[in-house]
């Protein structure tokens, strides 16, 4: 597939772009859209300057329609010189001179996130993307590495059939940072670009473009396709409203440890979810079981939390591995947070105020939620949680991933792009919940911030 696609692009490349994307913040680079027939792509380019080298790298992102349904999504990294020697213009010409356009096929890659997951391939492609026709004005030059998102692997990821696999993919590719790119001991940095902004952007407008909702799930862009709820729990009658993402049932997880504990426990109070970065939870005053993906360190604070006999208010990790520790009323334990949370917590611990719950994710938003009021990124996430408290009352916790984001009230729960499987489950709680976290891919742990529970692990 990635042989006929080099083959496509220069036709592609030949076009005046049909619509072009200054895309909207947070890092994004601007970028242009191009379609030929049932074919799109989307490529942009950024000059990076490190320490004394200067270079040029690109990222472009191909989509094929097939009648069939049977679409596909590929990642085109290229490179004009490296800052490791000059084995990136000795490629060049061992693969112009020995491999032709079609470039060197099937070649093993790994690829390195910013959260510290490896994505591996066996079916990678390596070009002259001169000799490949992807060059146009301004091109990012030399090297070629061609990828399709379906082949990528996940060192921290558990089995899954194609379709999830994708998903899961495409979602860690939009959240976390392309770093670098390694293959037969060489290695082409990518850890000063961000790629994870402007892929995210780039999936977003594809989707439109395109409508190929099976390659970019409804979270992504302002194509984005959600659905509304307004219900209330049949049993407890408790109220619940806001928006949600349609997902299957999570297969196997590796948070099965952590259900298999709280469900010998019979109860539990709080905890921490997550895709990458394992699941905490805790019983009674400060009793806990962490995964073994949990952060290290994270681990360390619990326990002595527990040895100090404080009790454990909230505990919140991010899929990258930053996490919040709040115990003993205001005393917490911050790592790879926003600053702007940091601070904030410092200052309600200055002035002895009771911290209830604490979040934040790895776009830098954040929220905290104390026995007085509500403290929030400015922006949306701060409209969010005030919109919460004048529909729902009093907040009680607040939680939010990458994608989704809750508050849980007095009078109800506010939620925005949370997990079907989670708002399924919310329509026939036995309790009222106040402490609720979940992940995208629609796992969740609900308690009532006492004993009482519910989850899906």
């Amino acid at each position: 597939m990635l042989k006929y696609i080099l083959g496509v692009m220069a036709a592609l490349l030949t076009l005046v772009p049909q619509g072009g994307s200054a895309a909207p913040g947070g890092g994004t680079r601007p970028y242009v859209i191009y379609q030929r027939g049932d074919s799109y792509w989307c490529e942009m380019e950024a000059p990076v300057v490190e320490s004394a080298n200067s270079r040029t790298l690109g990222l472009d992102v191909y989509v094929s329609m097939s009648a069939d349904g049977n679409h596909s999504a590929n990642l085109f990294f290229h490179v004009s010189s490296d800052s490791e020697g000059h084995f990136v213009t000795a490629l060049c010409d061992l693969l112009r001179n020995e491999y032709g356009p079609a470039g060197r096929q099937d070649v093993e890659i790994a690829v390195r996130l910013s959260n510290g997951e490896t994505f591996t391939t066996s079916k990678a492609v390596l070009f002259d993307a001169r000799r490949s026709g992807m060059t146009h004005a301004g091109a990012a030059g030399l090297l070629g590495i061609g990828v399709s998102v379906n082949d990528l692997r996940g060192s921290l990821s558990a089995k899954r059939g194609d379709d999830t696999n994708h998903r899961n993919n495409v979602e860690k590719l939009s959240v976390f940072n392309v770093e670098e790119l390694r293959f037969d001991g060489n290695t082409v940095s990518f850890r000063d670009f961000r790629t994870a902004p402007t892929l995210r952007s780039m999936f977003g407008s594809l989707r439109g473009q395109t409508h190929a909702y099976d390659l970019f799930p409804s979270i992504f862009g302002p194509n984005s396709v959600t659905s509304s709820v307004v219900s209330q729990s049949s049993v407890t009658g408790f109220a619940f409203g806001g928006t949600f993402n349609k997902v299957g049932r999570p297969g196997r997880s590796d948070l099965s440890a952590l259900r298999d504990v709280v469900g010998r426990w019979k109860h539990c109070r709080t905890g921490a979810l997550t895709e990458a970065r394992g699941g905490v939870a805790v019983y009674g005053s400060n009793g806990s079981f962490c995964t073994k993906a949990v952060p290290e360190s994270l681990a360390g604070r619990i326990k002595d939390v527990n040895s100090a006999h404080h009790s454990v208010t909230d505990v919140h990790v991010s899929e990258s591995g930053g996490y919040v520790l709040i115990y003993g009323g205001n005393g917490n334990y911050c790592e790879n947070a926003p600053d702007e949370l940091v601070d904030a917590l410092k200052e309600l611990n200055r002035q002895g105020e009771n911290v209830l719950s604490a979040c934040f994710n790895d776009m830098g938003a954040w929220a905290v939620v104390t026995s007085s009021g509500c403290l929030a990124s400015p922006g949306d996430i701060k409209d969010f949680v005030d919109q919460a408290v004048e529909v729902y009352g009093k907040a009680y916790s607040v939680t939010m991933t990458n994608v989704g984001v809750l508050v849980c009230c007095e009078r109800g729960v506010y939620l925005r792009n949370v997990p079907s499987t989670l708002v399924d489950e919310l329509s026939k709680l036995k309790f009222v919940p106040r402490v609720i976290k979940f992940t995208d891919s629609g796992l969740y742990l609900i308690t009532d911030g006492k004993s009482e529970y519910d989850f899906l692990m």
